[in-house]
This record gives structure tokens, sequence and C-alpha cells, in this order.
């Protein structure tokens, strides 16, 4: 994980954009996993989970929606991700598919242990552009922390890009929290979200 340079803040007063911080991966933490909101999906959507063989269907949806403009998301990135514990993905990795079945969206209500800790992990969250701007995002990731939930997580946390500004604002909305605070100081320049200033 790259880190924030001791003098980033007065070099982002002085010229720093985002731009210059858009691969900083950071941690969202969301310290329960009551009271998830509710999103209903857009009309000619519906949520299902992984079956054999969506491998081609992950990397699919990866590679239309990745940032970095070059095709890094591979079946090896999936195996490498999932391959140890493929038997869990029919109850943790979600697809959103349109009413003819292409996938269009997907997420992964995975785990990882962190300071002794057990949390649930969004994992590799991500929307077909063509599909996003209609609430799909916010739909599967409300259904992925309720899995994490049915599952025995008591918490969850995600890690992002700063770049992924659309991203960041969804996970703020489901109640997750940037935990450094001064990527919540350089969130706040460009989100205006409550979770940012408190």
């Amino acid at each position: 994980m790259n880190e924030i340079p001791v003098d980033w803040w007065d070099r982002y007063h002085r010229q720093a954009t985002l731009q210059e911080w858009k691969d900083l991966t950071f941690i969202s933490v969301r310290e329960n996993l009551r009271d998830i909101p509710d999103y209903p999906l857009a009309e000619g959507y519906r949520i299902r989970s992984y079956r054999p063989g969506d491998c081609t269907a992950w990397v699919r949806i990866w590679q239309a929606a990745s940032l970095r403009g070059w095709d890094w998301a591979t079946d090896e990135t999936f195996n490498n991700d999932f391959g140890g514990d493929l038997k869990s993905m029919p109850k943790r990795c979600l697809f959103v598919v349109t009413d003819d079945g292409t996938e269009v969206a997907t997420t992964t209500a995975w785990y990882q242990r962190v300071r002794g800790v057990r949390w649930g992990q969004v994992h590799w969250f991500a929307t077909v552009p063509d599909h996003q701007g209609r609430g799909l995002g916010k739909a599967i990731l409300a259904e992925s922390l309720r899995r994490m939930r049915s599952l025995g997580h008591r918490r969850a946390m995600v890690g992002t890009q700063l770049i992924r500004l659309p991203a960041i604002k969804t996970y703020l909305n489901l109640g997750f929290v940037p935990e450094d605070p001064a990527i919540r100081k350089l969130l706040a320049k460009y989100l205006s979200h409550p979770a940012l200033t408190s």
C-alpha cells in the first residue's frame, strides 16, 4: 500500500490535486452491521449469487470498469484472490444481472483478519460503465453487507483508491468512514458528507 508523504497536506494546499494521489489506497470501516440501508434495484435488474464459471463474467466486468486503462483483471487475478476458497463464493460473491442475464456489476462479501480481528470485507466492487448511475452499486453493496452479517461478521472494511469518488460516496452513504483523518480531510475537498467532517 502506498504511504502518504509526511508533508502531503502542505503540498496539497500548495499545488496537489486528487489526481496526484489517484493510486493511493486507503481503508474505510463500518464498525457494525446493524441498520443496513435498503436500496431497491432499478427495474430490469436483479441480484444473483456466484455460480461455477462466473470467473469469465467477473473478469469482463472488471476489464470494462477499469480506471487504469489496461486489461489488468484476468482469470489469474480472480484465482489469486478467490481460488483458495472457491467453495465460499456462492455464499459471498454477488452479481447484478439484467433481465437477459448479462452480468453488469459485482462485489464479494469477503473476509479478512486485521490486527487480530475478523472483518467482513467488501472486495472487488465494480459496475460496467454503461450501467453506472442507476443505483446498482448501492443495491449490491447493501446486499453484500447483509450477506456478511448472515455469515457471522460484525463489522466491515473496504479498501479503495482515492480516484474512485463515486464508489467512495457510495461507501460513505452505506456507513463506511475512512480510518485516516488525513484522508477524510482530502476527500472533504471533493465530496460533501458529514462522515468526512466529524
